[in-house]
């Protein structure tokens, strides 16, 4: 056996990162809301994995993306979730908006999957989700954008007219870097009486909202006089100012008359080249620009604000957030910005998530060439390098008991192996096959299968030695049996009463004789033993007593189980080889694999991250291989709460085993090289994801 890392499927990278797990939180909008969905659901297979979303949403992989949005995009397609890749949050939006792409109601969780850039330093640059704010638009979703169009439709223009003049700590939505008191000065001794009227601070600054009002019209001003040399964006700018003027102008003229106030306007205006000129201009005019065009269009009418009440509507206090891109959990007010944005007051919003590390989605490594029933004693014997049997075996623990596969599995097929091979023939103990905590469908499968199946299907789980295995000419010696032997079953079974009658013990003798020439095979369509050969006599003797009947009875069954001429012996053959496979040291391991059960050896020290390894058994031939299976439940073990119906639908082991991962460090090549890794649905996995409550 050996292994295969995939810490060799890039996942995402460079500057840019993301995705992964979260926990239960509180949050959401309006009115009461009744009790979580989450918190009846089943305990989760093992560790502590990611809930399930209601939605999902993905960010649209750029032209140049380093692989990671596809790799997120399978990952989150092997899971049932139906992600929808989207250009932007405005789209998103639109989305959770419309009932007829998103439905009605409320949303337990909403998951969303982008690149994100974390500055460390907090001073360069801010926390940037690269998905776009506005589809029209070109800037990556900021803080301050969600807490803008959280507000009002004027809070939403200046959160993306605002740029940075420096740093991200300098930042500004004017144009002129004119004070308001050099600005009024300008007006000097003109229009004194109206000035006289404007609340100033000790140093003769504006205050309050009337500090904006001559920035306004100072940036405006300065626009006139070519300020900016793109005719498109100046009058992007001038239709915005001239929005955010009428916004704070219906506030002041309580202090100031209007036409008072449009009077300092105009004569601010009207400057002309009277006066010099001091201005500030954002980097990018064109990318600005576009911005900017993209906000004045999404706030007409208040369309943006309008459609994300309606969202807000659909989230409750139960709700929450998931956010899976790189570090964004380490700056906890984005974290803030996202539940303003979707709460509808500072008490009702959601729970946000997200992880401190990078996020990657790299396939997991796994055993190889464990195909066998030697193979598995090996691995429980000797362990799998670096890790010792002990290890093992306690990594297996874990999942077999999170599974369900508990030592009562194997209890349950000693008694039923156990069985003689007409009652077990019969198979009315399929009816309580042992209880797991999800579906295994290998198991499940022997409650409808045929005679044939059963035994085939057992024959796989429990790796029952070649010469023990029924051929073909065995099982159609059974065939024509199968619809009788339930009743055979039924009446060998049951109990000669001590007080049995004459005409009970004539029935009990007639069953047997019936049921035995049924299975002696040298009853043919010409022959029969001969009376000396006979196990039940072809009459029944003078005197028919109790223990003359319970001695038939205990032939019959051993002569069903042992005599060479039996067409059940090849059964019971089959049913002792493969009890035995039940009660030896890897039993548990050997049916856990064969069932298609997958798991983990782990080691959150590891300093190489293909020390992660998915132990699953390996079919090397047919359609119906394992490894699909334990891909299935891999995938399903990454989730809990309410599970996609859809999840596991057409993986395949080699095409499917992307898996979350967080990484500490940033990876140079995508490649899983640079420990610590945590991997997910380790406990230590989602202690790295940050959750915001209300």
């Amino acid at each position: 056996m050996g292994k295969t890392s995939k810490g060799t499927q890039a996942a995402s990278q460079g500057r840019l990162r993301q995705i992964q797990p979260n926990g239960a939180g509180g949050g959401g909008s309006g009115g009461a809301a009744g009790p979580d969905p989450e918190a009846l659901t089943a305990s989760p297979i093992f560790g502590e994995p990611d809930y399930a979303p209601d939605l999902t949403f993905i960010q649209q992989a750029a032209p140049n993306d380093n692989g990671f949005i596809a790799i997120a995009l399978q990952f989150h397609q092997n899971s049932g979730l139906s992600p929808r890749t989207v250009q932007s949050i405005e789209e998103m939006v639109n989305i959770l908006s419309d009932p007829a792409q998103s439905g009605t109601g409320i949303i337990n969780r909403i998951r969303i999957v982008s690149h994100v850039f974390f500055d460390p330093s907090g001073i360069g640059n801010p926390t940037n989700m690269m998905l776009r704010f506005l589809t029209a638009g070109v800037r990556p979703s900021l803080k301050r954008h969600f807490n803008g169009f959280a507000g009002t439709s004027m809070d939403a223009l200046k959160s993306m007219m605002t740029f940075e003049v420096v740093t991200f700590t300098n930042t500004t939505h004017f144009i002129t870097t004119d004070s308001s008191m050099l600005l009024m000065n300008h007006l000097k001794p003109t229009h004194n009486a109206i000035l006289a009227l404007v609340p100033t601070d000790a140093l003769g600054e504006a205050t309050g909202e009337f500090d904006d009002f001559f920035k306004i019209c100072g940036s405006k001003w300065t626009l006139q006089r070519g300020a900016i040399p793109n005719a498109a964006v100046t009058a992007s700018l001038q239709q915005a100012y001239d929005l955010l003027l009428a916004d704070v102008v219906s506030r002041i003229r309580s202090t100031i008359p209007e036409p008072q106030l449009n009077t300092l306007r105009d004569a601010i205006l009207n400057l002309g080249d009277s006066q010099s000129i001091h201005t500030q201009t954002p980097h990018n005019l064109a990318e600005y620009g576009q911005n900017l065009a993209a906000a004045l269009t999404a706030i007409q009418g208040n369309g943006f604000l309008t459609k994300l009440n309606r969202v807000r509507q659909r989230i409750n206090r139960n709700s929450k957030i998931d956010i899976r891109g790189c570090q964004v959990g380490r700056d906890p007010e984005f974290l803030q910005a996202m539940q303003k944005f979707f709460g509808t007051n500072a008490t009702v919003r959601p729970a946000v998530s997200g992880p401190q590390w990078f996020q990657h989605f790299n396939a997991i490594g796994n055993i190889t060439g464990l195909n066998s029933n030697a193979g598995i004693g090996t691995l429980f014997n000797n362990g799998f390098a670096p890790y010792n049997a002990v290890q093992v075996r306690q990594h297996f623990e874990n999942w077999a008991t999170g599974f369900g596969i508990t030592a009562a599995h194997l209890t349950f097929w000693q008694e039923k192996l156990g069985l003689n091979a007409l009652t077990f023939s019969a198979l009315q103990w399929r009816n309580n096959l042992p209880a797991t905590t999800i579906p295994v469908t290998r198991l499940q499968a022997i409650s409808s299968a045929s005679f044939r199946d059963v035994i085939s299907r057992l024959i796989n789980i429990f790796q029952t030695p070649a010469a023990d295995r029924p051929n073909n000419a065995a099982l159609n010696i059974v065939d024509p049996l199968l619809p009788n032997l339930s009743t055979w079953a039924t009446q060998l079974d049951a109990a000669v009463s001590a007080t049995a009658t004459p005409s009970q013990l004539t029935d009990h003798f007639n069953n047997y004789k019936n049921v035995y020439e049924h299975m002696d095979n040298r009853f043919t369509g010409s022959a029969s033993p001969s009376a000396a050969q006979r196990i039940i006599p072809a009459t029944p003797p003078a005197s028919l007593t109790v223990q003359v009947i319970r001695d038939f009875q205990t032939a019959l069954k051993n002569f069903i189980d042992t005599h060479a001429n039996s067409r059940l012996r090849p059964i019971k053959r089959f049913m002792t080889a493969t009890v035995a496979q039940t009660q030896d040291a890897p039993a548990r391991m050997r049916y856990f694999l064969c069932l298609g059960l997958p798991f983990l050896l782990y080691n959150p020290a590891a300093t190489n991250s293909n020390h992660n390894i998915l132990i699953v058994f390996q079919d090397t031939a047919g359609a119906d291989r394992r490894q699909n299976d334990a891909i299935k439940y891999w995938i399903r073990a990454q989730w809990r709460g309410n599970i996609p119906a859809d999840l596991g639908n057409g993986t395949t082991f080699d095409a499917s085993r992307q898996t979350p991962w967080l990484v500490e460090n940033h990876q140079p090549t995508g490649l899983l090289t640079v420990p610590p890794y945590r991997v997910s649905p380790t406990v230590e996995f989602h202690d790295k994801i940050v959750i915001v409550n209300p």
